[in-house]
């Protein structure tokens, strides 16, 4: 299995290769279809009736995700690193969450896309000089590399970045 396929499925509302959210256009035709007041009190009703079903379900489609605390798999990347997907941007981007366990260690890695983190719990390393801290704010801009990541004591991560693959890694 592909990285990104690995990925996706962790994320089963990921749309397949070349899917969109349903679009304006398609809303408006939908609600021009609909029967307007031009009946009787019962046709209007049913109409309401219809347009609040169908509005309501278009808003679950589109509104979002949310991916709970105990929900999820945690999915080994690395020795003592774990990674959650919470989305599937692309074949080549997701947001996800990683935990490292207490002297865990990413290697320095390339970036095909611009990576960008939130340290939500603990203090990751990056190389030997850069020390960020719980809320604090990283970004690697497509392109780039960057020494390797890590932490001493443990520390859970938000990141939006690219798919970890092997290749990546220097």
């Amino acid at each position: 299995m592909k990285p990104a396929e690995q990925y996706r499925a962790a994320d089963p509302d990921a749309p397949a290769q070349g899917d969109a959210p349903l679009g304006e256009r398609l809303l408006a035709e939908l609600l021009r279809a609909l029967p307007r007041g031009a009946g009787s009190k019962a046709d209007t009703a049913a109409s309401e009736r219809i347009k609040s079903r169908l509005l309501g379900r278009i808003a679950a489609d589109v509104a979002g995700r949310t991916v709970q605390a105990e929900e999820g798999d945690w999915l080994p990347i690395w020795e003592g690193v774990q990674c959650k997907v919470l989305h599937v941007h692309s074949d080549r981007e997701l947001s996800c969450l990683l935990r490292f366990a207490p002297g865990a260690w990413l290697p320095a890695h390339r970036h095909p896309v611009a990576e960008e983190c939130i340290v939500l719990h603990g203090v990751v390393r990056v190389g030997e000089q850069l020390h960020v801290r719980e809320g604090g704010y990283h970004i690697v801009q497509a392109g780039g590399l960057h020494a390797r990541v890590g932490s001493d004591t443990g520390a859970l991560i938000y990141l939006r970045g690219p798919m970890p693959e092997i290749g990546l890694f220097i």
